[in-house]
């Protein structure tokens, strides 16, 4: 399942994949985008991003934040998969110098944002508890269909951070992205010449059994992508003009899938 779960200081989420059965799977992409420290060559500053739905959305979604694919190609993407019947996801992007939040097609009440199969039980233990870490545990431990371990994130006033569990995204975890993105693309094309959607391996795999992202409008999803990229951009040069001293980044060689990926729209 999924369960995540954000407040005005902290976030939490589940690790849980399932199969198109319900059945737990291991899926060798995490179901979150944890980004500690500029990226060269990539937009997205530091961030917190927790996600649900489908895991071709997911993908595509941080495929197309790390700038492996272009706004086109991921327009594309994002419709094909929805007429194949992949059309779940939401996520809460968190920015870590202000926890200020973008969101998109998540559930939001009383300022604390949720979403996921066990979203709803998380966030009623939180009114209780003021605690997403509890609140997850409570998900995990009400649902067979949910597990650990449960990853957790604090921003203190001091604008101190505490992580337990989340992986900053490292070399390998980009390559991992990419991957699964040139096999998404792969897949289209098979489909297109006859091969069944079955030949990719994590096809209809979820961050839960039951439906737990709405599904949402290609052009609601890109229009919310359009206005991050460029807050990203504007918060990237504002860093350059406000710092005498470089900024420290993280060396990871940039991918981009070729031009002619993600070009044909399927009927």
């Amino acid at each position: 399942m999924t369960t995540y779960i954000v407040d005005d200081k902290s976030a939490a989420c589940d690790s849980m994949w399932s199969d198109p059965d319900g059945v737990r799977c291991d899926v060798p992409i995490n179901k979150y985008l944890y980004i500690d420290q500029p990226i060269d060559g990539v937009d997205l500053q530091p961030c917190l991003i927790l996600y649900s739905g489908d895991y071709e959305q997911l993908v595509l979604n941080q495929s197309f934040k790390l700038g492996m694919i272009n706004i086109d190609q991921y327009t594309v993407a994002v419709d094909n998969y929805r007429k194949l019947g992949r059309g779940s996801l939401s996520y809460v992007s968190v920015s870590l110098d202000q926890w200020t939040p973008d969101r998109f097609n998540c559930q939001s009440e009383l300022g604390v944002l949720f979403d996921g199969s066990g979203g709803g039980m998380a966030f009623t233990h939180y009114r209780d508890n003021y605690c997403v870490k509890r609140a997850v545990e409570h998900a995990i431990e009400n649902d067979p269909k949910s597990d650990h371990e449960i990853n957790y994130f604090y921003r203190a006033l001091a604008g101190s951070l505490v992580c337990e569990s989340f992986a900053p995204l490292d070399v390998d975890m980009y390559n991992e992205i990419y991957k699964h993105t040139e096999e998404l693309h792969q897949a289209l094309q098979s489909g297109e010449m006859g091969v069944g959607m079955n030949k990719l391996r994590y096809a209809g795999c979820s961050t839960s059994p039951a439906v737990e992202a709405q599904s949402f409008s290609t052009s609601h999803l890109l229009d919310q992508q359009v206005k991050e990229l460029a807050k990203n951009k504007k918060l990237k040069q504002q860093l350059l003009e406000s710092n005498v001293t470089p900024i420290k980044t993280k060396k990871i060689t940039p991918k981009k899938m070729d031009s002619s990926a993600f070009s044909f729209s399927i009927v």
